[in-house]
Parts: structure tokens; C-alpha cells; sequence
């Protein structure tokens, strides 16, 4: 029986957890400076509401494009893609000006927050399925700590009256640092497609065959423990 923690395994774990707690520290990053931002713009209550709300409208005009940009290109790629852009969208929220400047940077960030949510869950569930085990408790576990961090950063910098600007800057830069050295541990749309054929596959008796490429004899792993498209007994 193949171990549950071959070196694919154990890289696709380190990658999600690690794209959780980025995400987690752009959220804590930003919400933390909402005082700010609404103190150096002289925002009224209404208005900061309407901005906010903004943010809510960007993630819900995600939701019917994600099921595309995953289909096309896997929730790998289009978690690698939206974590960085996501990243980049921050330190609009700060950048002094016009409001038309932080009502787009709000949508903006809502639908890439949005893409990359629902990406990396999709990666979350992949890994479920590889090691036949629940990691989603870690791995949104991995947000709260990437939350708390974002905050805490936001929450310093804040003290020693640094503008919002420099904070989401500083922020952004890290972020997509992480999501760049952490790339090549997500699970490619091949991957996750094969993944789920094993899931959904006809198993017979049980004897001799693999569920998501962690129980049974092994025959449809590669050497580094990644599950390949077809089972042994299958042919391309």
C-alpha cells in the first residue's frame, strides 16, 4: 500500500497551506487599515458602507466566471494567477484620490478574492481526495493564522502612523513572493482530472484498484506518488 505522504503529496500540501495563509493575510492586511482609510478620505458612515459593499459585489460577479477560468486552465493555475492580482488590487484601497479610485480597487479585489477562494478550495478538495484524508480543517486553519498575521503587520505599522499606501504595499510585495516560490506545488488540471476519475470510477469488487491514488495496490501512481488519468487495468 503506497504511503499517504509521498513527496507530490506532501509538496501539494505545503503549496495550499501556504496559499491559505497568504489570502488570510491580504484579508487581516486591509480590514485592519478600514479606520485608516475612511479617516484620511473623511468618508462618512454611508459612504464606507457603500465602498465596502463594493468588495461584496466584485465576489459575487466571481462566482459564475470561476467554473470557466477552472475548466480552462485547472484551480491551479487560476489560484497562481488571482492570488497575485488579488495582491496587486490592495494598495489601490490606499492610494489617495479620487473614490472612484477605492470603489474600483473594492470590485476589483471582491472578484479576485472570489476566483481565488473558490480556487483554492477546489485545491483544498483535490488534496482531500490524493491523501483520503480531511485537510480542510488545516488548511483554513492556515487563513485564521495568515488573518492574524496581516493584522498584527497592519496593526504595528499603524501605531508608527505609516499610511495605509506603505502597509498594503509591503503586503502585496510579500504576497506575491509566497505565491510565486509556492507555485509549482499546486495540482495541475491534469492532475485534479485525474483525481476525480479515479474518485468517480467503478471500483468492481475493491480488490486491486486505487481511490484518488491512496489505497489498493498503487498501479496507478507514478513513481512520485502523482495519480495518473487512467487506472492499470484501463488503457489510454
Amino acid at each position: 500500500m503506497p504511503s499517504n505522504k509521498t513527496p507530490r503529496i506532501l509538496n501539494a500540501l505545503q503549496s495550499i497551506n501556504w496559499y491559505f495563509f497568504n489570502l488570510g493575510m491580504l484579508v487581516g492586511c486591509y480590514v485592519t487599515r478600514i479606520p485608516d482609510i475612511k479617516l484620511t478620505r473623511e468618508l462618512s458612515d454611508g459612504q464606507l458602507g457603500a465602498i465596502l459593499f463594493c468588495c461584496a459585489l466584485g465576489s459575487m460577479a466571481s462566482l459564475p466566471v470561476c467554473p470557466m477560468l477552472n475548466e480552462k486552465w485547472g484551480s491551479g493555475k487560476s489560484t497562481y494567477i488571482f492570488s497575485i492580482v488579488t495582491a496587486l488590487t490592495v494598495p489601490l484601497l490606499g492610494i489617495p484620490g479620487h473614490w472612484i479610485i477605492i470603489v474600483t480597487g473594492m470590485l476589483l479585489m471582491g472578484f479576485c478574492m472570489g476566483v481565488t477562494d473558490v480556487s483554492i478550495n477546489a485545491q483544498a478538495v483535490a488534496a482531500e481526495s490524493h491523501t483520503n484524508q480531511s485537510q480542510m480543517g488545516v488548511f483554513h486553519g492556515m487563513y485564521a493564522v495568515g488573518q492574524l498575521l496581516g493584522a498584527m503587520i497592519s496593526g504595528v505599522l499603524g501605531t508608527y502612523h505609516m499610511p495605509p499606501t506603505f502597509n498594503f504595499v509591503i503586503v502585496c510585495i510579500g504576497s506575491i513572493a509566497v505565491s510565486w516560490f509556492y507555485r509549482d506545488g499546486l495540482y495541475t488540471n491534469d492532475e485534479e482530472y485525474a483525481l476525480m476519475e479515479q474518485a468517480n470510477s467503478d471500483n468492481g469488487d475493491g480488490s486491486g484498484t486505487t481511490i484518488c491514488g491512496t489505497s489498493g495496490d498503487g498501479d496507478n501512481l507514478s513513481k512520485d506518488g502523482t495519480p495518473l488519468l487512467f487506472n492499470s487495468s484501463q488503457s489510454p
